[in-house]
């Protein structure tokens, strides 16, 4: 397919081009800065370090994640392979995402040039790069952050109409993380579009039933690699949801906050936008909304079937989400499972904004496109990096992090007072038991969780947690150290037992 900036104004003038510039290199800088440190390492992803670690050492790593599905296979092999020549660190366990990341912007940029033109592709490029929650899981080291590479290639292998790469690229998407079934719906419906684009409807529709058919049995090969994500799949509550609409509010609400930030900044920081969180929400929705609209209304009058398709596939995909898993995949902790639909809303966006810009002056939307992504990167510094370096972190049943790494200033305090011999350290849950594991380098050190060990060395608990005050009831143990976050909110307590007194 031609490209199609040839037909459309130029509307990046000099000024504009150096604030796109200005707010790409200031986004990649923030995907590096202090990037092993900030936020500090959860257990999801010192889990993967860990079975890096055992599989190079030839000790073999777990085969299931705790959820149940296969690890990512991207991940767990890249971490492999950088242990196999780096010693073990933060930033190394988020290195394979952040290289993702800057692929993926690069992949949203080449597709949306490819079936678009320039001025769509830039203006992805500049959201991928500067959305938040992208920003955020570049620097997560975890399998869900590989999501908009895997998707944008599949998205790409559609638009241009191959459907055995798309179908393969998206049966990676999946292996990578289930949540990858979400795209399914736009996969098949830009590939309508585009086949609508150069023939007729009969021979474009029979080609899309097949791309579905490989699509589906690329979903239930996956399903036997993620046997438990049927557990998310309850007719009963798919057909309540649709006709409640209180949880189709809730699910506008939670994804707009997604797309602000602010599920990212209440997920890792604890915080957000506060008493302006009700105006953000109402300016994201609607500046969504009439993009969409607007776009909408162009690719109809002007019969573009190639961008119909990715703003129908787009809002099939997000239906698609809200019917199987509802509010609770948008909820803060929980955004992992709608991020694979983040690149796909970028790049409806983009071909929203070329279609809307040929109506208005050309600087009018480039310098609109350099001030909100500033503002997104102004925010993204405010509610993000200032909390984590005052020392906001946020414990919860979902996931513990924050700075400092409290973990590792608890493994320190251990091996400070830790006498010559070997010792198991029982810690109260996954959130600090990972972690310490991948810390600690010393073969004297053995970490176990506390619902597998009754007896240990040491005890590592959440200060006023369960297990601290279970400890503190018991008159036979004593507090030897405690860590705490800069801010004082949250701490860890280490434990070990009073020795016995002596015998007279």
């Amino acid at each position: 397919m031609a490209d199609a900036s040839a037909d459309q104004p130029p509307i990046f003038a000099a000024g504009a081009k150096l604030l796109v510039g200005a707010v790409l290199l200031a986004a990649i800088w923030f995907r590096l800065w202090d990037l092993g440190r900030l936020p500090g390492i959860n257990g999801d992803e010192a889990w993967y370090g860990v079975q890096a670690q055992r599989l190079i050492a030839g000790s073999g790593g777990e085969l299931r994640t705790p959820t149940g599905n296969v690890p990512g296979l991207f991940h767990l092999g890249s971490l492999a392979a950088l242990h196999t020549v780096f010693s073990p660190s933060g930033f190394l366990l988020r290195l394979p995402t952040l290289l993702s990341s800057l692929v993926a912007m690069v992949l949203v940029y080449v597709t949306a040039k490819r079936f678009f033109g320039r001025s769509e592709a830039i203006a992805a490029l500049v959201l991928m790069a500067c959305l938040p929650v992208n920003i955020a899981y570049a620097r997560t080291g975890w399998d869900p952050s590989h999501a908009p590479m895997f998707v944008l290639g599949a998205a790409y292998a559609a638009l241009d109409r191959r459907r055995l790469l798309a179908a393969l690229l998206f049966a990676l998407a999946l292996a990578n993380h289930p949540a990858a079934l979400f795209t399914a719906p736009f996969l098949v419906l830009a590939l309508l579009g585009s086949e609508r684009a150069v023939g007729t409807w009969r021979p474009a529709v029979l080609r899309s039933l097949v791309f579905a058919g490989l699509l589906l049995l690329a979903i239930l090969l996956s399903l036997t690699l993620s046997p438990n994500s049927t557990h998310y799949v309850v007719p009963a509550k798919m057909m309540s949801r649709l006709f409640d609409p209180d949880q189709w509010l809730a699910f506008g609400i939670g994804f707009v906050r997604l797309l602000s930030g602010q599920a990212i900044y209440e997920s890792i920081a604890g915080g957000g936008f506060g008493a302006a969180l009700r105006t953000v929400d109402m300016l994201t929705a609607a500046l969504l909304l009439a993009l969409v609209a607007a776009g909408s209304f162009a690719a109809i009058r002007r019969r573009n079937w190639l961008a119909g398709g990715v703003l129908l596939g787009w809002a099939a995909s997000l239906f698609s989400l809200f019917l199987i898993a509802g509010g609770w995949a948008l909820e803060p902790g929980m955004e992992r499972f709608a991020f694979p639909l983040v690149s796909l809303t970028i790049l409806a966006i983009a071909v929203a904004i070329g279609l809307v810009v040929r109506s208005v002056r050309p600087i009018v939307p480039a310098a609109s496109l350099g001030l909100l992504c500033a503002a997104l990167l102004l925010g993204f510094r405010q509610h993000y990096f200032v909390p984590l370096e005052r020392g906001a972190s946020r414990p919860s049943a979902g996931q513990w992090v924050g700075y400092p790494n409290l973990n590792g200033a608890a493994l320190a305090r251990i091996e400070a007072i830790a006498g010559p011999g070997r010792s198991i350290i029982v810690v109260e849950d996954w959130w600090i038991r990972w972690p310490l594991a991948y810390a600690t380098t010393d073969s004297r050190f053995e970490v176990r969780d506390s619902s597998e060990a009754r007896e240990g060395n040491y005890w590592v608990a959440y200060r006023g947690g369960p297990m601290d005050w279970a400890l503190a009831r018991q008159g036979n143990f004593q507090l030897r150290s405690s860590v705490s976050s800069s801010d004082g909110l949250n701490g860890l307590n280490i434990w070990s037992r009073k020795p016995k007194p002596a015998r007279p």
